[in-house]
């Protein structure tokens, strides 16, 4: 239910990205940057924020409880709070 709530105001709100080579983002150095050091989420720009929320919605339409696990493993924890923060300014999303 969390999940399909995440996803549902992600993209009402524009945080999914529609023009994104996520597959290629999710393998390369800045994803792997803010997976190893979720600590850095809490200053990246919109755009940045989107694209790893971006992938971990795509993968969870092909794999059936990525974001669960994204979740368990604390990879959302950092996300939610910085789109909040980014929401509230202007000319954000």
């Amino acid at each position: 239910m969390a999940i399909a709530a995440l996803n549902d105001a992600s993209c009402r709100l524009g945080w999914v990205l529609t023009d994104f080579d996520c597959s290629t983002w999710a393998n390369g150095p800045e994803c792997q940057r803010l997976i190893q050091n979720p600590d850095q989420v809490a200053a990246v720009d919109a755009l940045t924020l989107a694209r790893p929320l971006t992938a971990r919605l795509r993968q969870d339409r092909s794999c059936e409880g990525h974001l669960n696990s994204a979740f368990e493993e604390g990879h959302l924890r950092p996300i939610v709070p910085r789109a909040s923060v980014l929401s509230q300014e202007p000319g954000t999303r």
